[in-house]
């Protein structure tokens, strides 16, 4: 901005104007045909590494958003890069036949709504592990492990009043 122009409040910090979305005009008949300027959207699949969290591999790609804020596309996944690295002890992508992703959609413009989506890949014949809590049930270890517990509490209390109590004999 130069020094004479002015947006109407006297901040000291603005540098620039303000960079509007624009459209343009496409037709010789303005009042029935425009179109507006192409969107693209960046469609990414972050897959995360189990070992080092803050670790991803990133696969995307740019898709151009039509008028209507629709798109179709694909992104190719090359799930060999993930095992490679898995197998020279470098990370931990795939654990015990499946990877965690976040995939996100992000846009310019108004048209394309930005969101991230969360899930896991599975290998083929994965199977999810069965819960272990109804062993654990009838085992009796559930019976032992709440009886410790409360057992712990009151060993606590009774400690904390005889505490108490030695405190006010020596006053």
């Amino acid at each position: 901005m130069s020094e004479g122009d002015s947006v109407g409040y006297p901040y000291r910090d603005i540098v620039q104007a303000p960079s509007l979305d624009s459209q343009t005009q496409v037709s010789a008949s303005p009042e029935i045909e425009f179109a507006e300027e192409a969107v693209k959207a960046s469609v990414t699949f972050d897959f995360r590494d189990m070992k080092y969290l803050s670790h991803k591999q990133p696969f995307s790609v740019e898709l151009d958003v039509n008028q209507k804020g629709k798109t179709q596309g694909s992104v190719n996944i090359d799930f060999s890069v993930l095992q490679e690295q898995d197998s020279r002890g470098e990370s931990h992508y795939i654990v015990g036949g499946r990877t965690y992703f976040e995939a996100s959609v992000f846009g310019n413009g108004g048209s394309v709504n930005s969101f991230t989506f969360r899930g896991f890949f599975d290998e083929e014949g994965y199977e999810e592990p069965k819960s272990t809590l109804n062993q654990l049930k009838s085992s009796g270890w559930l019976w032992v492990i709440i009886g410790s517990a409360v057992a712990l509490v009151l060993f606590a209390i009774v400690l904390y009043c005889f505490c108490n109590r030695k405190k006010e004999q020596e006053k």
